[in-house]
């Protein structure tokens, strides 16, 4: 194993037994991302260790996963896909819908080696989890989209300052349609699948891309961004009049300047599905010069989008106090991000019948918005017990 930033996550897995499941961290001896799976039967207490490599990576050129997101896909309360991302911007899917740990691996979606399902431009790193939820599709049928966003933050040191990505990153917004498999077991909820002849891995070229339209002062005197919300072609879905067929949606995170330094807004925190809505916090890194003795904090972005589309939610999802509050507003349109300066991720709590999103800030001052449900346009499909 190698450094492990992620936190492990607990699930029941589908030969009965309850398993660790955690990625294998970055700088491990020989450099290849994959998971371990520590398993643990609940009634003799034996115990096993799995490890799934994806052969991406070696010791010259190290690879690594950080986190790791679970999908029960059929509602039985057993694991059926894992979804990670790596740090060199890899998704993987792992496949572990049998009833005996022999038979899971990693996906190869009929090729003869493990393949990612998507990499991201120029390899930026995904360091933060996948979020996993189903949607209904444009065809009616339901669809499986993950969203995650790329970023990679390397903490201080005795010797040196924490780092960031150094260039453009990016949120991401996938359709998982390798469901000809799952498609076909006895029993289980047909997903909506790719069409014949779909290429992996997808790609950035793959994808709608959505932008940030305007920047401003918000309604409630935040500064805020509105994000377009742009029609995805949909591929296999015959309605592409010529254009090409796509996959998911992304959008570009702006830079900012600051003393003539680009700082790159990042996602180095774990998203979080909030009332229907898929939601960021970005990281700003802060300017620093130690010739100046200038030391900053870093500020962010709290991005809000529809999960299907990977853009703007049309009726807004940030509002003012109050159960009836008015949507937060940017030039007249619901904004689709507000700087809140959050750090980690958002935690949701309900006041008086109206959902409260809350989240610690860079200075140390916690901020409270109420959120407006976002009436189904998705449902998290990885779950987890608390007792």
């Amino acid at each position: 194993m190698g450094n492990i930033s992620g936190k492990p996550i607990i699930r029941l897995m589908n030969n009965g037994d309850f398993a660790v499941i955690s990625g294998n961290g970055t700088n491990s001896n020989d450099g290849e991302a994959g998971i371990f799976i520590f398993l643990i039967n609940p009634t003799s207490g034996f115990s096993k260790t799995i490890f799934l490599g994806t052969e991406a990576g070696n010791s010259i050129s190290p690879d690594g996963i950080d986190y790791v997101s679970s999908a029960d896909l059929n509602g039985d309360h057993f694991v059926d896909y894992l979804y990670a991302g790596d740090t060199d911007g890899n998704v993987w899917r792992f496949n572990v819908t049998g009833s005996s740990s022999s038979d899971w691996h990693v996906s190869t979606f009929g090729k003869s080696s493990p393949t990612p399902l998507f990499t991201t431009a120029s390899g930026q790193p995904i360091t933060t989890k996948i979020l996993v939820n189903s949607n209904i599709a444009p065809n009616g049928s339901p669809q499986i989209m993950l969203q995650f966003g790329t970023g990679n933050t390397v903490p201080l040191t005795n010797t040196s300052p924490a780092t960031y990505a150094t260039t453009q990153q990016a949120i991401y917004d996938i359709w998982d349609g390798g469901m000809s498999t799952w498609n076909g077991l006895t029993g289980a909820t047909k997903y909506n699948a790719w069409p014949s002849g779909t290429s992996l891995p997808l790609t950035p070229g793959n994808l709608q891309t959505n932008s940030i339209t305007n920047t401003g002062t918000a309604s409630n005197g935040d500064q805020a961004v509105n994000v377009s919300s742009n029609n995805v072609c949909w591929a296999g879905s015959g309605t592409c009049n010529g254009g090409s067929a796509q996959y998911g949606s992304m959008l570009n995170l702006p830079s900012v300047t600051s003393n003539g330094t680009t700082l790159y807004q990042q996602v180095t925190y774990n998203p979080s599905f909030v009332e229907g809505a898929a939601v960021f916090d970005t990281t700003i890194p802060p300017y620093n010069n130690a010739y100046s003795c200038n030391s900053g904090a870093q500020t962010g972005f709290t991005y809000a989008f529809n999960p299907l589309t990977g853009g703007a939610i049309a009726n807004g999802f940030f509002r003012s106090s109050g159960t009836n509050g008015a949507a937060i507003t940017l030039g007249g349109i619901p904004v689709s991000g507000l700087q809140l300066n959050a750090t980690g991720s958002p935690t949701v709590v309900s006041a008086n019948g109206t959902p409260v999103m809350v989240q610690q800030t860079v200075s140390g001052n916690p901020v409270a918005t109420a959120v407006f449900p976002a009436g189904g346009m998705g449902s998290q499909v990885n779950w987890i017990e608390l007792r």
